[in-house]
């Protein structure tokens, strides 16, 4: 069994021995403080790993070119919640000291950020490290850079998969995998740029469905490549995959329901339409039998490899894509101080920018509810002594929303009195009130002092009064308010009726993916392809794991996957 040798360094008490603790334990061990120098190892697709854990302090850190003995992959953790800029300081001169050594020259090296299982104000995000430690000027090597906590186990399997992709590359390693299996590796590479290139260039001229048939089995290649260290950047070819598949999914369920009349829950908002923003919808083309196009089945992994043509675009005309209606509009009357960040909250809503936030194996409860909310802003104006005249803008809308800038302190009383003379309006009574404190992440802010002023709101004004501190730039910290938006929204019925409905279609949808990849996983266990079948029922893990949050049944298939992982580790290990 080839073995791999891990440098993993940083200060003292980022959780450098913890992480390695959780990797070997698969749990959560507090560890005291590293003296001089721990070596542990794991074992991982026949690979065994040899972690050099070397003490953070100070008077240890001289002792690190000791133990510079030609590893394979390096690790500097990161303490996410370590805001103090002396030791911010102390660990860049460290890490960029270290990188510089002739004997680590071209060795790659993985950033972890832990401790991000704490709350959200006290962590630092990954630009503001980024930017801090200097990491954007780290060449000349592979890097790859990921938010972990060794606490909760978060992001380190990726982390692992991470690490055999960098060894990969190293032609010294026997990987996992036999000769055989390599050179299948390259052939599927092959065999995946084609699929995904002849889809792309299906989805360009409007052939959705001939576009999802290849891509689809693009996606079968990927998880086999990506589970074999092929992709590289730690799954982001494979996530870029899923996006666009998604996103062809979507649009071709609009042109199948474009000559479906909508809903009644639909008919209002449709009649208030104004005529220059409806869209004329396509005849649609009747199409013989003839000329039908045959939907490519699912494909074998051996089937990828014998099948002589790739799927190839025809010429026929693209398709309009209309519009979808959204299940409700909603209106914003958004107002504040800081005119920047009001300009970013409008445009992260409106060109739906959260969607690129979601977990493909999650049932994310604000991606539903936003993409059927069409959002109506009002006219956003800069409010200036004259208070009143913000409320030329007025639009009355189901939800406030009030915005300053946290680094701007000379603002405050202004601020705070504009909100305040908006809130006594007659207009305002009894609205719902969401308060943005933005930019808190920068070193300068003091979101808190901000909300001291106005913390009375949520005892004046009743329940429906939300007050967070954020980073729109950022996309920091976004979920709380995102949660209060949902909320407010679902008061609708028919919207909530409108979600419960979209949340059992997609928990459906899941448990079919999850009887699938089980019975897949079943025929490949028979057929003693060990490796795979432990790709199938990790996934199948993940998405009980998510349906575990609407059903508290699926620990039964929780406990079941996981008793069938660990016995696939060691048949794989014998």
């Amino acid at each position: 069994m080839a073995k791999i040798s891990i440098f993993i360094f940083g200060l003292d008490r980022v959780g450098k021995t913890t992480i390695v603790e959780f990797l070997k334990e698969k749990k959560y061990i507090p560890q005291n403080p590293t003296i001089g120098v721990s070596i542990s190892q794991i074992v991982f697709q026949n690979l065994t790993m040899e972690f050099t854990d070397v003490g953070g302090q100070k008077k240890f850190r001289a002792d690190w070119d000791n133990y510079l003995k030609k590893p394979h992959v390096l690790v500097f953790v990161i303490d996410a919640s370590d805001r103090d800029d002396e030791r911010i300081q102390e660990g860049r001169m460290e890490l960029h000291k270290l990188l510089e050594n002739p004997k680590v020259i071209g060795i790659p090296i993985l950033i972890l950020i832990n401790k991000v299982d704490l709350s959200p104000e006290l962590v630092m995000t990954k630009d503001i490290i980024v930017k801090k430690y200097g990491t954007g000027k780290i060449t000349g090597r592979d890097m790859a850079m990921y938010e972990v906590s060794a606490k909760t186990g978060k992001n380190l399997d990726s982390v692992l998969n991470a690490m055999t992709t960098m060894v990969l590359k190293d032609e010294g390693i026997e990987y996992f995998v036999n000769e055989t299996v390599k050179k299948e590796s390259k052939q599927l590479l092959e065999r995946y740029k084609k699929f995904f290139d002849a889809g792309n260039e299906a989805y360009k001229i409007g052939q959705h469905d001939q576009a999802l048939a290849s891509l689809n089995i693009a996606k079968e290649i990927a998880t086999n490549l990506f589970q074999l260290g092929v992709f590289s950047g730690g799954g982001k070819d494979y996530k870029k995959l899923t996006s666009l598949i998604a996103k062809i999914e979507k649009e071709f369920e609009e042109i199948q329901q474009a000559d479906v009349p909508s809903p009644a829950v639909y008919s209002q908002q449709s009649a208030e339409l104004p005529a220059q923003e409806q869209e004329a919808v396509p005849e649609k083309q009747e199409t013989t039998p003839e000329k039908q196009e045959p939907k490519a089945s699912p494909m074998s992994l051996a089937e990828q490899l014998k099948t002589p043509n790739i799927l190839v675009p025809s010429t026929r005309v693209a398709k309009a894509v209309q519009k979808k209606e959204k299940a409700k509009k909603f209106k914003l009357f958004v107002f504040g101080t800081d005119q920047p960040g009001i300009f970013a909250f409008k445009d992260y809503l409106v060109k739906e920018k959260f969607a690129s936030q979601v977990n493909p194996l999650a049932i994310n409860m604000t991606s539903i509810v936003f993409n059927n909310v069409e959002f109506l802003f009002n006219n956003l104006v800069k409010i200036d002594e004259k208070i009143d005249s913000v409320m030329a803008a007025w639009n009355d809308p189901e939800l406030i929303i009030f915005m300053v800038d946290a680094v701007d302190v000379n603002t405050f009383s202004f601020a705070k009195r504009a909100l305040m003379t908006v809130l006594a309006k007659p207009e305002t009574k009894d609205k719902p009130l969401l308060v943005l404190v933005n930019n808190f992440d920068a070193t300068e802010a003091q979101p808190v002092a901000f909300v001291d002023k106005i913390s009375e709101l949520k005892h004046t004004r009743g329940k429906d009064v939300g007050i967070y501190q954020v980073s729109v730039k950022y996309d920091y910290n976004l979920d709380e308010p995102f949660n209060f938006l949902v909320t407010i929204i679902l008061k609708d019925v028919s919207m909530k009726n409108f979600v419960s409905g979209e949340l059992k279609r997609r928990i459906d949808s899941m448990k079919s993916m999850y009887d699938a990849l089980i019975k897949e996983a079943k025929s490949l266990e028979k057929a003693k392809k060990w490796q795979e079948t432990f790709n199938r029922v990790a996934k199948a893990k993940l998405i009980q794991e998510e349906l575990f949050k609407y059903n508290q049944k699926a620990q039964k298939e929780i406990k079941v996957c996981e008793d069938w992982l660990s016995k696939l580790r060691m048949k794989s290990i014998e």
